[in-house]
């Protein structure tokens, strides 16, 4: 690992420790006036790391690098990373939107004026209405509550939610300051709730919860990462006599126009191609996910003779006999999977029907190592830096109005960065189109 990438590593954990310390800021203080430190500690955290690897996307160069191997087919891990990402990325966007919003005044002019928190029993209950909200339910008390004050008791009226409707004689909390009954108190049905207005842990409910949320979308994504790829899609026809088998020739790499995508792929998009070769017949194009640089892979693929192994789609397609889950291995091994067509549309040739693989059981796919390109990943390095930015502005107290304008902001930076890097990347690819360049085997 060279010295750059080890510091890409450093400052992309930089920013993953960054955002989990917000969260925990938070549930650890569920409620404390702004500014909050600790979250703006956490996020400069964060922030520095992406600076950082925007720093290091534009200081990269384009060599080309040296390649390894992976048991599953990168791009798919890569897509189920980012994946993941997005998705957890909700959670500083919630926890520090909520610290900024929850905060009550008067709770922390109690707290100042030294609170305490004492049980009381209701006196009298002035409202108690059933709410339910799809599947979920609760009841909408108000009642009034004696509180003693230092100089006298006071009758103090407060609501809260509860499971069931207040009676008199229920036991509530307040939180009050005795010696300031100007400041009146606070009512609730759980002594943990008043707690957290003050500054108290999040309660076991959200910890459990954030747990859950975290655990279900990382299954979620590891499924999609860790599922069979290309290449297991022709290893697991093997035995229904459907793969064929046919000694190629690697004749170079280029970006082509993908005219007949396989079903559920979008069409006429601009992929990296490796041009084959058959000893006997017309070239055969195998197209590539377009996360793969043709520049970086075609010295890899500096090889005479491959194997190629396809089979027919599953799915009808009205270009079905043209068309093939293939893969392509080399000599010494390892393996390229793709989608197969051949360049005019006629019919792939016979081939060899074969049961099993004359390399063997075990394939491991080419992985170039990856290098940061500037026009791909500097923008969206840049509007993901954007959106931490607002969650930071967040945290020094901007009233409710400007939490929501930096709210949406947070939120839709993601979904914003994702989509800027897929048009920087159709663009970089276009243009090895356009200028029709050939970058050879």
């Amino acid at each position: 690992m060279s010295g750059k990438l080890r510091l890409l590593v450093a400052c992309s954990l930089s920013v993953c420790l960054g955002l989990a310390a917000s969260v925990l800021c938070v549930l650890v203080r569920r409620s404390v006036p702004s500014p909050r430190w600790d979250l703006i500690l956490s996020l400069s955290l964060t922030l520095i790391g992406l600076v950082g690897c925007l720093a290091i996307a534009r200081s990269s160069d384009t060599r080309t690098v040296a390649a390894r191997t992976s048991k599953y087919w990168w791009p798919r891990q890569r897509t189920a990373l980012l994946g993941f990402g997005m998705w957890a990325w909700f959670l500083p966007v919630f926890f520090v939107v909520s610290a900024a919003l929850v905060p009550s005044g008067q709770a922390w002019q109690i707290a100042e004026a030294g609170e305490t928190i004492r049980p009381l029993p209701v006196k009298a209950v002035l409202k108690s209405d059933y709410v339910q909200s799809g599947k979920t339910s609760h009841y909408a008390n108000e009642v009034q509550v004696s509180v003693p004050f230092d100089e006298d008791s006071r009758t103090i009226r407060g609501g809260y939610s509860s499971d069931s409707a207040a009676k008199i004689g229920d036991v509530v909390y307040a939180l009050y300051s005795p010696s300031s009954p100007s400041l009146g108190a606070l009512i609730d049905s759980n002594r943990s709730d008043l707690e957290r207005e003050i500054g108290g842990p999040a309660g076991a409910v959200e910890i459990l919860l954030v747990i859950m949320y975290v655990g279900l979308i990382g299954w979620v994504y590891s499924l999609i990462g860790l599922r069979p790829g290309p290449a297991d899609a022709v290893k697991n026809s093997l035995p229904k006599g459907i793969v064929r088998a046919l000694r190629v020739t690697v004749d170079g790499v280029e970006v082509r126009v993908d005219e007949r995508p396989a079903k559920g792929a979008q069409g006429k998009q601009v992929k990296p191609c490796v041009r084959l070769a058959p000893g006997r017949g017309g070239p055969l194009n195998l197209y590539l996910d377009q996360a793969i640089d043709p520049a970086r892979l075609a010295p890899i693929l500096e090889v005479e003779r491959a194997d190629l192994y396809w089979r027919p789609p599953l799915q009808k397609l009205p270009y079905g006999e043209s068309v093939g889950h293939a893969v392509l291995i080399l000599s010494s091994g390892h393996c390229i999977p793709g989608w197969l067509e051949t360049p005019d549309g006629s019919v792939l040739p016979e081939g060899e029907v074969v049961t099993e693989l004359h390399e063997g059981p075990e394939l491991r796919a080419i992985y170039p190592m990856p290098v940061l390109d500037p026009a791909l990943y500097a923008r969206s390095i840049g509007v993901m830096s954007l959106g931490v930015l607002a969650l930071l502005i967040m945290s020094f107290g901007v009233g409710t109005f400007g939490t929501g304008v930096l709210a949406t902001i947070a939120s839709l930076s993601p979904f914003v960065a994702r989509r800027s890097y897929r048009k920087c990347l159709a663009q970089k690819l276009q243009r090895f189109h356009t200028s029709d360049s050939y970058l050879g085997a």
